[in-house]
């Protein structure tokens, strides 16, 4: 009995080993593919190793084993994970030659009750969306960007997961973003919940339009517990919804998370305070 345990012991070990070299050869042709869609100059052969690139990792996701592996050779997108671990989103963008931008992502989540991995590609479809303060959507109707951070909030059971992310798809106009993602018991994927107060008003994103020559910053505070960002404002008053003449006032406004929602709170002192 005991050499039957070992043995068993040492398949295991050795099936584990396999399948961490599998996914390690597997990264390294990840690699490949990224770095040739970033480097080509013809967009038709860029979208082509792009769409490698998607194709093989939404493959690689859909395996169990990889549930716990990092991709830490993968450092031009972004990996972005809750500390439920309940899902992660993988998303990247690619230059095109006329200066636009295309954004790409897939999420990945598991079942625990039914032992299975769901993996969802997001469809960048931003620029049809007329009104996304308003909208809710999906992943096959998603307002592309490249998301950097993952905010963790929740009201007694429920869970929001708040994303910060940029948008610079537009030559004249960059955007920067505030976003909800959720994702049902079906597996199905939402984005937009209508959990930001504005003087009164309910959005179920926020967006951010200012002057692509210009910098704004949208980052999290985790001291204060708030989203901050500069104040926007057009250059001239005759220029106002103009916004690619738009830029910061050297004021901070920002949202705080109370009973389930996010409320503005403007012109914030965003100063570092000595404990």
């Amino acid at each position: 009995m005991k050499k039957y345990f070992i043995l068993s012991f040492l398949l295991i070990v050795q099936n584990l080993s396999a399948q961490s070299l599998a996914l390690k050869t597997t990264e390294d042709s990840l690699f490949l593919f990224r770095e040739r869609s970033l480097l080509e100059e013809n967009d038709s052969i860029k979208l082509i190793w792009n769409k490698k690139f998607t194709a093989l990792l939404q493959q690689t996701l859909a395996q169990t084993v990889s549930l716990t592996y990092s991709f830490d050779t993968l450092k031009s997108i972004a990996v972005l994970v809750p500390s439920d671990k309940s899902f992660r989103i993988f998303n990247w963008e690619l230059s095109f030659s006329d200066n636009s931008i295309g954004y790409y992502g897939l999420i990945q989540s598991s079942s625990k009750k039914k032992n299975q991995v769901q993996v969802v590609e997001l469809k960048d479809n931003s620029a049809q969306i007329k009104k996304p303060e308003s909208a809710t959507l999906d992943a096959s109707n998603w307002y592309g960007a490249h998301y950097y951070k993952l905010i963790e909030t929740q009201k007694k059971k429920k869970k929001y997961y708040t994303l910060l992310g940029a948008n610079w798809s537009n030559v004249l106009i960059r955007k920067k973003i505030i976003d909800v993602v959720s994702i049902g018991p079906d597996g199905k994927i939402k984005f937009g919940d209508a959990i930001f107060q504005n003087n009164k008003q309910s959005f179920k994103r926020v967006l951010f339009h200012y002057a692509a020559e210009i910098s704004m910053s949208l980052r999290y505070d985790e001291n204060k517990q708030m989203i901050l960002f500069d104040h926007l404002v057009p250059r001239e008053p005759q220029l106002k919804g103009q916004y690619e003449f738009y830029g910061p006032d050297m004021s901070i406004d920002g949202y705080t998370f109370s009973k389930g929602k996010w409320t503005l709170k403007e012109d914030i002192d965003a100063r570092n305070e000595k404990k």
